[in-house]
């Protein structure tokens, strides 16, 4: 079966029209509801702003278009393969010309991240700097879009 919100879509699919909660008070009348145990994992409710300019800085290798609320600290350039090395003296540069942030939010590409739990390049230039790493979320890309308290 599927939960409330799954029915609802599958029965819109079927050209049929019945809210998710109208559907959970059928599934509960029935006795068909099987309630978890424990509560879920949330997602997105860390909140990634700081009190302070400089506080926390995010690095990414995306393709540029979609979001222009970002404070771009150095440039935006098209890199075919971006690698640790390009991360780090593009970080350097962005640092001669606003400072060292305190943190510095990435996702989890392999220029900034070791899977199997080394040290990257990356990291190590980041830890002699004295700059804490978070890492966002596997396969939440838009953790990166949030912030965090």
């Amino acid at each position: 079966m599927g939960g409330p919100n799954k029915i609802e879509g599958y029965l819109k699919h079927k050209g049929m029209v019945m809210p998710h909660n109208q559907i959970y008070k059928v599934l509960c009348k029935a006795k068909l509801n099987n309630p978890i145990k424990k509560p879920r994992k949330t997602w997105g409710k860390k909140r990634f702003q700081r009190e302070h300019s400089n506080s926390l800085w995010q690095a990414d290798f995306k393709l540029c278009g979609d979001d222009h609320s970002r404070f771009i600290t150095i440039s935006v350039r098209h890199w075919e393969n971006p690698t640790a090395e390009i991360a780090i003296k593009t970080l350097e540069k962005a640092m001669r010309r606003h400072g060292t942030p305190g943190e510095i939010l990435t996702y989890q590409g392999t220029q900034f991240y070791d899977a199997k739990g080394g040290i990257t390049q990356f990291m190590r230039f980041l830890t002699d700097n004295e700059i804490k790493h978070i890492v966002a979320s596997k396969r939440r890309q838009k953790t990166n879009n949030h912030r965090q308290d």
